[in-house]
């Protein structure tokens, strides 16, 4: 008897309020597509609806009880097989209509994690999923359209992995696809399918050997954006010949983790592993665990059940309930994990049973050994994280609006009660299991009907009739239900939810599929459907989410052809666009492609070596004291008019050296001045590579829209150099010095070297040529006394050995060391050296104070020393130079004496630059320059002219100590100065901080300080303008003394008071308050006292300082307000510095800006008052106002503001508000 049907999975079911079904289980090599299928002898073949994919199984929605059910074979009528279903049967038991048995949707709500229903999941193409695009499951192993295969791919500790993607490339339909690959986007590895990176960098190679056949073959290099870690990933390759594959990618570790035994195995005992080298984050990256007995049978293990892994360095095989080492012999475990190689432990059993043979197991034995395969089923389902139930991940809920296709959810009760459901029915029933039921309505219709009435009077029927009321006959008398949610999701085919959707918008009609027939540069977009219903009901189209719909003049629509053709000055080739679809009572859909991009073809890179040439020449270069040989290569471009240049977006370069790593090159300007760079030719045909040094090299081009990269090989050589002719060589002595090494004792000769081809002192070939020669050296005679090469660890007498002059990083031996116990020490002393090989006899004449004496010396040149033209008072005069660092060096450690007019001066050399101290010289009378003279031995002396001017600053003080706005753990405060011009200099200037007497130490960056630190800092980002310190050491009782030293500046200290407030003593009183005991007698005679002129108004530091408790509004406040007007007093500062002295009183209503200028003027500040007689009739000059008086500032508030005018009482408004 032949058998089409699984009779036990063939019959009658009743679905929980969702109707009565007939489901049909066809058996092997049948489905509804094959078959025909009788209820009562009447055919319903055409009734027959599926619920999976491949049709194996289907149903039939019932309105009474059927008899039986006949199915026979469509080739072969006499394959026939009967289903008795009831002993009594109803007419008309079959629903005979195509739609209106259910409604299409079923609202509900239930509670759901915020993160599910805020998340979005994606399909293949990397669009936002909605609704379900089916309502049936795969039971299969579902079928890829373009098949690949991704081997994994090594990530090494400190590089880059490689990941390779093949496709078949032997058909031509598969060629087609993969010529057409524009695009690979990098995509997690989970549910949702999230892009992570829309623009993958990638090589493609073509017809590649592969078997025996032929692939294609996509590499991706990681360190790209989200693509650096080890793990799991998919990517998205898709096709401009249409459709697009996501490929599963797996980037594993270089390092294999390791399995160590930290117990004996023991049969019946839990076995304990120590493990390395398995790093991760937070959820277990083990996927897989399996044991291998001593039968060879692999099981596969259960986590929690049969393992478990703490942390990272544990794992536990667990045998206390199910032993799984039952017998004696070796076993093998093995561990595959998410971003690791697998990695496997071998150990033995010497306790338990013998091992039994397979054929001689007991069917428990057999069950127990085989276990479980974890990925046998579709891979369709929702396990991992993200929403699959209504219990899923988050302790945060929120009530939301789910609906159910009925569809989709009778086909999962179905497959349930048939003990056939998958993890995507599975995930959706979870899903109904959790929900309310609120209401029912069909897509399209905006009438929705309670969910309670519908069931109420299904079930009256079929109490009252025994038949079944389909949705179409309740509707007529159904109860509407008023109440429409504002948003809700749909539960999708794989149990996942779809995106939110908003009310007016769920109850719509699913959107029929639109595809783009025509995407190419230059010509219009076609998109079309094949309904034409829908292609009339589109109302508007927008282009990547606009606020703006298309102008409907830049598209039309052939209702007739059903298509729509938007012009092609929308889109520029090469871009991604999403075009939005609105049509009425249709639900919104887009349309995600790239307008394609006409590309050049068949393109090959080529060098244009010169003429009979295999290399280009590299050309002799010297910079500084380095030598280099740099050669331009040039590139073409074969079969191009200048597109692929045109869009070229990397260069790079890899040298046949071992070990070496391809480099990305730039243009001109990016890298330093001596790497190589590129250039494009006009017509973009040429690649032009500029000061390539000698090698071996593969270049690489790659453009924007090409995914072909573009190589070739070339060669680099050094040119062909004249070699000059022999020239004799010279050597005589520069230097001397007395030795100072362990164990030396005697004098040092430096030697001078010349052969005539050129080379400096600093060249390390010169300092390699005296190290020879000083090798060489094989007679040293030191007046008659014949000398003999060191003999022991210390130079004795009479010996001589080479030495190193003052370099003593190049390790170069370019000196001889020579004992003095020969030499005259009353005289001269004439030394006598001889070497091997074609060197001259050098003589040296050394005198009694052991210096070098040469016949008519000649002076070197001294290097140009460069420096301001004018300094200050009180400041030192820092001098650099422009040549070469070494023969500077030389220079500067020649200096024996600077002077000034007769003068000497104190100097040191620093970081190559020469600080001279002068603070002993003043300006002139007249301000012409003074000279200042440099003495170096073996030098030219050299002299520089500089001015001094007047000093024109004061002592430095705090002008605000303020805590910093945005202070996190310690809290850092600002440090304002006033009193030196130049507050950049001083800052930088500054060597030491101390607070309580504890050091600070100096923070490179203001905005990355920690305790005990201290930075230079910017208010007004323009330049340093104060300084940060932490208060990690302020006292919380008592002050707090802050000192702050400067070169040039000497130290400045201030206090703070317990609260971080700063401290000022009180330097000027108004007349009202300075008590008989403070009176001072002072000058009047030329004075303008307070009753005969108006004070000029304070500025903010001078009221911070001088305000008297009577009158101040609050002295702490003041003091501790941020500068915010810096800037606007420097420039009025500046601005008012050329204005003539009866302009002054003009400018003094500006306030306190004006108030600056005064003080840059007279090099005082606010503190005038606290002055002796002598210092204040200095500057009475600078401080005289119309009438020639002199502002006195000690002159009473009141007056002060009666003098101010309208612009000072705006100021002083400001300021208090501030």
């Amino acid at each position: 008897m032949v058998s089409l049907v699984d009779e036990t999975k063939t019959k009658l079911t009743e679905v929980n309020s969702l109707g009565w079904w007939l489901p049909i289980a066809f058996d092997e090599g049948y489905n509804a597509g094959n078959t025909v299928v009788k209820v009562d002898g009447k055919d319903v073949t055409n009734l027959l609806t599926p619920i999976t994919d491949d049709g194996r199984m289907a149903k039939l929605a019932l309105l009474g009880t059927p008899g039986k059910v006949t199915v026979s074979s469509k080739e072969d009528a006499a394959k026939e097989e009967t289903v008795v279903l009831s002993n009594e049967s109803q007419e008309d038991a079959v629903y005979e209509e195509n739609d209106g048995y259910l409604p299409e949707k079923i609202l509900t709500h239930e509670s759901v994690a915020y993160w599910d229903y805020y998340l979005t999941n994606y399909d293949e193409n990397g669009n936002a999923r909605i609704s379900p695009k089916k309502t049936t499951y795969n039971l299969n192993e579902e079928k890829q359209t373009h098949p690949s295969y991704s081997p994994d791919a090594v990530l090494p500790k400190n590089g880059k992995a490689a990941v390779t993607i093949l496709f078949n490339y032997n058909t031509d339909e598969e060629k087609e696809w993969f010529d057409g690959i524009r695009k690979l986007e990098l995509v997690e590895y989970d549910e949702q399918k999230n892009t992570i990176n829309s623009s993958l960098v990638f090589d493609s190679e073509k017809n590649v050997a592969h078997g025996q056949g032929r692939v294609g073959q996509l590499t991706i290099q990681t360190g790209q954006s989200n693509f650096y870690n080890n793990g799991r990933y998919y990517v998205r390759v898709v096709s401009s010949a249409g459709g697009s594959a996501l490929v599963p990618i797996h980037v594993v570790n270089e390092t294999v983790p390791t399995l160590e035994l930290k117990e004996t195995p023991q049969s019946g005992k839990n076995l304990h592993f120590a493990v390395s080298d398995l790093v991760y984050a937070i959820e277990t990256p083990i996927e897989r665990v399996t044991l291998e007995d001593p039968n060879g049978t692999v099981s596969d293990l259960k986590m929690i059940d049969d393992w478990y892994l703490y942390s990272q360095d544990l794992f536990v095989l667990y045998n206390d309930n199910t032993d799984h080492l039952p017998y004696k012999g070796n076993y093998k475990i093995t561990v595959y994990a998410n971003g690791f190689q697998s990695f496997s432990k071998s150990f033995k059993v010497k306790t338990g049973a013998e091992p039994v043979k397979e054929k001689e197991q007991t069917n428990g034995q057999k069950m127990a050994s085989y276990g479980f395969d974890g990925i046998s089923t579709a891979s369709t389902g929702s396990s991992g994280s993200g929403s699959s139930s209504g219990s899923s991940s988050g302790s945060s809920a929120i009530s939301a609006n789910l609906i159910f296709d009925s569809d989709l959810l009778v086909n999962a009760h179905l497959l349930e009660q048939t003990k056939m459901e998958n993890d995507a029915s599975k995930a959706v029933m979870e899903w109904w299991y959790n929900a309310i039921p609120d209401a029912v309505f069909d897509t399209g219709d905006d009438d929705f009907f309670r969910w309670t009435d519908y069931v109420n009077k299904s079930e009256n029927q079929k109490y009252e009739e025994n038949r079944m009321l389909p949705f179409a006959d309740y509707r007529e008398n159904g109860a509407l239900d008023p109440n429409h949610p504002a948003t809700a999701k749909e539960v999708l085919e794989d149990g996942l939810l779809g995106d939110i959707q908003y009310n007016g918008t769920f109850s719509r009609q699913d959107a029929p599929a639109i595809t783009v027939v025509q995407n190419k540069e230059g010509e219009p977009v076609v998109l079309r459907t094949e309904d034409t219903e829908y292609i009339e009901a589109v109302q508007s189209i927008v282009v990547n989410g606009n606020w703006q719909a298309l102008s409907k003049d830049k598209y039309s629509i052939d209702k007739e052809a059903d298509t729509i053709t938007i012009e092609a000055d929308v889109f520029k080739a090469g871009e991604e666009y999403k075009l939005t679809v609105d049509a009425t009572g249709y639900k919104s859909q887009s349309i995600a492609f790239t307008y394609d991009k006409v590309l050049e073809n068949d393109l090959s890179l080529t060098v244009d070596y010169a003429d009979d040439k295999e290399a280009f020449a590299a050309e002799k270069k010297e910079d500084s004291n380095k030598t280099y040989y740099f050669a331009d290569a040039e590139f073409t471009v074969n079969g191009s008019k200048g597109d692929f240049l045109k869009n070229l977006k990397s260069v790079t370069l890899l040298s046949d050296e071992e070990d070496a790593v391809e480099r990305n090159i730039y243009t001109k300007g990016v890298s330093s001045s001596n790497d190589v760079y590129y250039e494009v030719s006009g017509d973009g045909k040429k690649l032009i590579l500029h000061q390539v040094q000698p090698g071996s090299y593969k270049l690489t081009l790659r453009s924007n829209y090409y995914t072909e990269a573009l190589r070739c090989e070339f060669v680099v050589e050094k040119e062909e150099e004249e070699i000059p002719d022999e020239q004799e060589i010279e050597i005589g002595a520069s230097e001397i010095r007395k030795a100072n090494g362990y164990g030396e004792k005697g004098y040092v000769i430096q030697f001078t070297y010349s052969d005539g081809t050129g080379m400096k002192p600093s060249d390390f070939a010169y300092k390699k040529a005296l190290e020879e020669y000083v090798k060489s050296i094989n007679s040293v005679v030191v007046g008659t006394t014949k000398y003999s090469p060191q003999s022991s660890w210390t130079l004795g007498d009479k010996e001589y050995a080479p030495d190193i002059y003052d370099d003593a990083h190049n390790n170069y031996k370019d000196s001889l060391l020579v004992s003095d116990s020969a030499f005259n020490t009353d005289g001269d002393t004439t030394i006598t050296i001889n070497a091997d090989g074609d060197y001259p006899e050098v003589t040296i004449v050394v005198d009694k104070n052991g210096n070098l004496k040469q016949d008519d010396e000649e002076l070197l040149d001294a290097p140009t020393l460069t420096g301001p033209e004018k300094i200050s008072e009180g400041g030192n005069l820092t001098l650099t130079g422009k040549d070469n660092a070494d023969e500077l060096a030389k220079y500067l450690k020649a200096i024996k004496v600077i002077t000034s007019d007769g003068e000497e001066l104190g100097f040191k050399v620093q970081d190559n630059k020469l600080i001279i101290t002068t603070s002993d010289l003043t300006a002139g009378p007249d301000g012409s320059a003074i000279e200042i003279v440099i003495e170096a031995e073996g030098y030219q002396d050299q002299t520089i002219r500089v001015k001094v001017e007047n000093s024109e600053t004061k002592e430095v003080e705090v002008s605000s100590f303020v805590k910093e706005q945005y202070s996190y753990g310690t809290a850092n405060y600002i440090v304002s100065f006033n009193g030196v011009k130049d507050v950049k200099a001083y800052l930088e200037a500054v060597t030491e901080v101390k607070v309580n007497d504890n050091k600070y130490e100096k923070a490179t960056y203001a905005s990355f300080m920690g305790e005990d630190q201290y930075a230079l800092n910017s208010i007004n980002y323009n330049g340093y303008d104060s300084l940060k310190i932490s208060s990690s050491k302020f006292s919380t009782e008592g002050n707090t003394t802050i000192e702050i030293t400067a070169t040039g500046y000497g130290t400045l200290t201030f206090e703070i008071d317990e609260n971080y407030k700063l401290i000022k003593e009180e330097t000027t009183l108004i007349a009202d308050e300075v008590l008989p005991s403070e009176i001072v007698t002072t000058p009047t005679e030329g004075v303008t006292t307070p009753e005969q002129t108006p004070a000029e108004p304070k500025t903010n530091d001078e009221n911070k300082a001088d305000v008297p408790d009577g009158d101040k509004k609050n002295e702490t406040d003041d003091a501790n307000k941020a500068p915010e007007v810096d800037e606007d007093k420097k420039e009025d500062s500046d601005e008012s510095k050329d204005t003539s002295d009866e302009k002054k009183d003009e400018t003094s209503d500006k306030g306190d800006a004006d108030k600056d200028d005064s003080k840059d003027e007279s090099g005082e500040t606010g503190d005038d008052s606290k002055k002796n007689e002598t210092d204040e009739s200095k500057d009475n000059d600078s401080r005289k106002d119309e009438t020639g008086g002199v502002k006195d500032d000690t002159s009473d508030k009141e007056e002060s503001d009666g003098g101010k005018g309208d612009a000072s009482e705006k100021e002083e408004s400001v300021s208090e508000e501030e």
